[in-house]
C-alpha cells in the first residue's frame, strides 16, 4: 500500500513545465538574459550575473551575434544587444506559418478599425501627441484607464506594422506559387 497521500491532498505543483525540464542550460541562460535586457550586456556583467566565465559568456555573446539574434557595440566593455530586427523577421514569419491570407487580411482589418476608435475617442492621430491628464479629464475616465487606451493604441500600431508584414509575405508566397 502506497504511503503518498491521496492525489487530492497534494500541495499543488506551482510550475508543471520544472517537474519536466532539466535545469537550463549556460547558452540558455545567456540567450535569456540578453533577450530580456533592453540595454544591452557586457561578457562581465554576463558571466556576473550567470556564475560563469567570461570567456564562455563572450563565446555564446559573440555565436549568438553570428547567428543575428545580438549585434555587437564596440567600446570598454563591448556591449551586446538583442536584434530587435531578428526578432521581428521572427514572429512575422511565424504569423505567416500559421495563419491564412484571409485570417492575416481580417487581422489587419480588425486592429485598423480599433486604431480608428482610439483616434477618434481621443480625437487624435498618435498615442503620442495625447497629454493623458488633460485627455482622461476630458473623457471623464481614471487616469489609469486612459494610459492602457494610450498603451494598447501603441501596441496595436506595432502590430498592425507587423500583422501587415506577414499578410504580404504570405500574398507574395502565393503570387510566386502560382507562377
Amino acid at each position: 500500500m502506497s504511503t503518498d497521500p491521496p492525489f487530492s491532498d497534494r500541495p499543488p505543483i506551482d510550475d508543471l513545465e520544472s517537474v519536466f525540464t532539466d535545469t537550463p542550460s549556460t547558452e540558455e541562460r545567456i540567450y535569456s538574459l540578453l533577450v530580456q535586457n533592453t540595454g544591452g550586456v557586457s561578457a562581465p556583467d554576463v558571466a556576473e550575473q550567470l556564475s560563469c566565465s567570461t570567456d564562455t559568456a563572450r563565446k555564446y555573446l559573440n555565436w549568438f551575434t553570428e547567428l543575428g539574434v545580438a549585434t555587437k557595440r564596440d567600446g570598454r566593455p563591448v556591449r551586446y544587444e538583442r536584434n530587435t530586427e531578428y526578432f521581428e523577421w521572427r514572429y512575422v514569419s511565424e504569423l505567416a506559418n500559421t495563419h491564412s491570407l484571409e485570417d492575416l487580411r481580417g487581422n489587419v482589418l480588425e486592429i485598423r478599425d480599433q486604431l480608428t476608435t482610439f483616434r477618434d475617442r481621443y480625437d487624435a492621430d498618435t498615442p503620442a501627441s495625447i497629454d493623458v491628464v488633460e485627455a482622461a479629464d476630458r473623457l471623464d475616465i481614471d487616469l489609469e484607464e486612459a494610459w492602457d487606451d494610450l498603451s494598447t493604441w501603441a501596441s496595436l500600431k506595432e502590430e498592425l506594422r507587423l500583422h501587415d508584414r506577414a499578410r504580404r509575405r504570405l500574398s507574395d508566397r502565393a503570387e510566386a506559387s502560382a507562377d
